[in-house]
């Protein structure tokens, strides 16, 4: 059996590379046969909740929008959940952002740096952190 990979995502999703860079190592790390665990913090808690639909006109160009849409990682992240990853956010820094009790995707677990981090540590091989 393979080694546990956790990774550690402090970035939100578009305000750097770090979001995608830790979906795509970790889809990668399972596609070889290791176990993954991602922790969401900071700014990268804000990936572990559901898209909200929006009813009004759109801020911004339609040319923007077909950029930004392939970069969203939510259907990663849930498709990484489905093959085994553990997902886990850390709702106190959900709770200083005011989205705690957001709806969370499918596989996403609700967590925090006291007992659910700890115990993701505990169990791993490798630690890689990501984010400013």
């Amino acid at each position: 059996m393979g080694k546990t990979l956790t990774i550690v995502l402090t970035a939100g999703s578009q305000e750097n590379e770090d979001a995608s860079l830790a979906v795509g190592l970790a889809e990668a790390a399972i596609r070889r046969g290791h176990r993954v665990n991602i922790f969401l913090y900071g700014n990268g808690c804000n990936l572990a909740n559901q898209e909200a639909p929006f009813g009004g006109p759109l801020g911004i160009r339609q040319n923007l929008k077909e950029h930004l849409d392939p970069q969203k990682l939510g259907q990663r992240l849930t498709g990484l959940a489905q093959r085994g990853a553990q997902v886990v956010t850390c709702h106190t820094t959900e709770y200083a952002r005011g989205t705690e009790g957001l709806a969370y995707l499918p596989g996403v677990k609700r967590g925090d740096v006291g007992h659910a981090f700890t115990d993701l540590l505990v169990g791993s091989d490798v630690l890689i952190g990501l984010g400013r």
